[in-house]
């Protein structure tokens, strides 16, 4: 999958009588999206298009009978030829039935599932945890458990809430986050596959533009910090902005009846 680092071999060799065992995979040019994150935040449309393809490439992955078990910002790479998110650092674990392992084998604090940092049995859904809290970071630009990554593991072991969401994130994104989030296995999405076409959904998509025009749009003296809590407050507001698809020439909001296209 274009979305997931291939593998091109597996082996092992012998040094000093000790067996060694490898995974050769290509180099993928890209930076890390911890890097890019430090950096920029993305527009809410763009991360959801990108989200939505490594959503698509961790199905593929769980098709193949593994799981990842450490996906998190370090271990995605934003790829230089055309900034697709990229799946590596693959510790791979290989069942056929998708029933369950259990061990802290390749956990990071502050992104692994809390069945998988208690040690007990850790599925696909464990990798569904993990993107979630990668999710919630591209679109929020922050962790959802906190500043302090010595709290973060406390935090999602206890089943603590995640920190709010900014206001612009449309509500059905925010429900997904809130699923893929859950302290229990089963209110967990049902797969990849779900979560991918959760965030290909036209409808969220369309909201995420539109918050991506409030975001970059001129709304009186309230410029760059327009959010629907403040235009809330207002009888009228049209938003006149920037880099518009063909078709379109301005956003209007109504607290009444919502955006007009």
């Amino acid at each position: 999958h274009l979305n997931v680092v291939p593998i091109d071999e597996f082996g092992e060799f012998t040094f000093q009588g000790q067996i060694y065992h490898f995974v050769r995979m290509p180099l993928v040019a890209g930076e890390p999206l911890s890097a890019v994150l430090s950096k920029r935040r993305f527009q809410l449309l763009d991360a959801l298009d990108r989200c939505a393809g490594l959503a698509d490439g961790i199905g593929a992955f769980h098709a193949a009978s593994q799981i990842h078990r450490d996906i998190k910002p370090d271990n995605v790479l934003v790829r230089s030829s055309d900034g697709a998110f990229v799946l590596v650092d693959l510790d791979l674990v290989r069942y056929d039935d998708f029933t369950t392992l259990t061990g802290r084998l390749g956990m990071t604090p502050g992104y692994a599932a809390p069945e998988h940092a208690q040690g007990d049995n850790c599925s696909y859904r464990s990798d569904l945890f993990e993107f979630g809290v990668v999710l919630y970071e591209v679109l929020a630009g922050r962790h959802p458990f906190g500043s302090s990554s010595a709290d973060r593991q406390d935090r999602i072991c206890n089943g603590a809430a995640f920190d709010a969401l900014p206001p612009i994130i449309p509500g059905d994104i925010s429900d997904l986050i809130r699923s893929l989030l859950a302290f229990r296995v089963a209110d967990r999405p049902r797969s990849a596959g779900v979560v991918a076409a959760s965030l290909h959904n036209p409808a969220p998509r369309r909201r995420a533009w539109i918050s991506d025009v409030m975001l970059g749009a001129r709304v009186g003296q309230r410029s760059e910090d327009a959010t629907r809590s403040n235009l809330a407050n207002l009888d009228l507001v049209t938003v006149e902005a920037r880099n518009l698809p063909p078709g379109f020439s301005a956003a209007t909001w109504r607290p009444s009846g919502g955006f007009l296209l």
